[in-house]
Parts: structure tokens; C-alpha cells; sequence
């Protein structure tokens, strides 16, 4: 039965919304704290008026799970994610589907991909162009990038320096997702900072994983999608000198790979 489960919603992304209007469709109990990426964390669930619901759903024996919350979980309840060390697994519409018994529509598969392995991923569904444009439009959107963040980043852009093919950009975004969008094809590549977090997205991203893998233990970063997927400095989790160390050394170790 659908409404054997409690499903609590992590940080707010398109694919966040789309599990959002799933579980509504078919009446699937959920909690939704509102949260962001920098907030997406288990404590905001331990707060009231949703810690009483979630122990109510699961004294009934109701399947209790948080969605991309990082953090310690809950007693009794479950995570779905596809990040970090879990990144092996399917998207988490994808696993809240199939816990559901339920199927995937195409434009719900193509957000699944996207959240995956991004364009690439929805170049290998055979996803047109004027699909790709949509979905990624949309995510920027429901990720609050306004008109100025989109002009900002042309300007970002146009600053940019290039070693090797690696394409090095400081921004004062605070959400880099149009720098990414706007130079994909372009290069393999790509390192975005700002004086609190940092992306490097491309080739070479499981060596820059690898060496920082002790900020991804300690909830400081984050990666996923692969090899050529991305690695991440959580905003405000460093200090602004200790990004500009953490930018220095990606430059290094990834300035050289073809």
C-alpha cells in the first residue's frame, strides 16, 4: 500500500520537486521542511511539528525515508541518495518510484538523469536539444537563478582563466549552475569558486575526490557522477583561505589530464 510510508524531502533541486509532485499524485505521505542544499540535513527533521509524525509512522509500521539528508538518520528510518558512497545507485525518483511500484514518465526519467549524470547522461537517452534546454532551465529555476545570476555568469565567464584546458572561475554566485550550463561542450574541465564553496566538475574528478575524500567523510564536500561528474566544497563549510588552498591543489592535480 502507498500510504505505508513517510518519505521526508531533502534539499530543494528539480528533482526534489518532481518526487514532491509523485508522491502527491498518488497520495504518498511526505514531510517538507523547505530545505535547501546547504541546509539538507536529518536535525531538521528532528524538529517538531515532524519528529511526533515520524515516530506516530513508525510505531503504525509505516517504511519511514529521508531523502538526500545528510547527517546522522533518524532511529528506524532510511535514506535515499545517490551521492558521496552511494552514488553507484540509481536517482533517488528512480529508487522512490521502485519502491512504489510505480513507472517513470519520460520527462521524470530525463530529471533522473539529469540529477545522475546531467547532460551527458540525457545525451544518452537521445534526449533532443530543446529537452535538454527545458530540463536544465527548469532546474536553474527551481534552484532560485534569477536574469542578473544569468547575465552574472557570462561576465564570470568572459574573466576566466584557462590552463590546459581547465577552465578556472571565480564567481560571487551563490548557486554556479548557469557557469557549468553555459560552457558545457566547451571543455572537459571546469573549477567554480567563490570566498565559500567550490565546484570542479570533469575529468580527473575521482583524483580530486580521492585526495579530499576526508572533507567528503566529515560532511564538508560531496561528489557524484563518475569519473567525469563533479566534486564540491559545501557552502560555508571552509573558510575562504582554505578554499583558495583546496582551488590550488585541484589546479594541480588535474591542470595536466586530457
Amino acid at each position: 500500500m502507498l500510504k505505508n510510508f513517510l518519505f521526508l524531502l531533502g534539499g530543494y533541486d528539480l528533482e526534489m520537486v518532481e518526487i514532491q509532485k509523485l508522491l502527491a499524485a498518488h497520495n504518498v505521505p511526505f514531510l517538507d521542511a523547505k530545505l535547501g542544499w546547504d541546509n539538507a540535513i536529518w536535525e531538521a527533521y528532528r524538529q517538531e511539528p515532524y519528529l511526533s509524525q515520524i515516530h506516530q509512522a513508525l510505531e503504525e509500521d509505516k517504511q519511514v525515508f529521508g531523502i538526500e539528508l545528510r547527517g546522522e538518520s533518524i532511529e528506524g528510518c532510511g535514506l535515499i541518495d545517490h551521492h558521496n558512497e552511494l552514488q553507484h545507485l540509481p536517482s533517488a525518483i528512480e529508487q522512490v518510484a521502485s519502491l512504489l511500484g510505480l513507472e517513470l514518465d519520460r520527462r521524470q526519467l530525463l530529471v533522473a538523469a539529469n540529477d545522475k549524470g546531467y547532460i551527458p547522461a540525457m545525451k544518452e537517452m537521445g534526449a533532443s536539444q530543446d529537452e535538454i534546454d527545458e530540463i536544465r532551465r527548469a532546474d536553474r529555476k527551481v534552484q532560485g537563478v534569477t536574469e542578473e545570476e544569468e547575465k552574472q555568469a557570462d561576465i564570470d565567464i568572459s574573466n576566466a582563466e584557462v590552463r590546459h584546458e581547465l577552465w578556472v572561475i571565480y564567481t560571487c554566485l551563490s548557486r554556479f549552475s548557469p557557469i557549468p550550463d553555459k560552457l558545457f561542450g566547451k571543455t572537459s574541465k571546469l573549477l567554480i569558486y567563490s570566498d565559500s564553496s567550490l565546484n570542479f566538475y570533469g575529468i580527473g574528478k575521482n583524483l580530486v575526490a580521492g585526495h579530499f575524500r576526508e572533507f567528503i567523510t566529515n560532511g564538508k564536500a560531496y561528489e557524484g557522477g563518475g569519473d567525469a561528474g563533479y566534486f564540491g566544497i559545501s557552502k560555508s563549510a571552509l573558510p575562504k583561505d582554505d578554499i583558495l588552498k583546496v582551488k590550488n591543489k585541484i589546479v594541480s592535480l588535474t591542470s595536466h589530464l586530457t
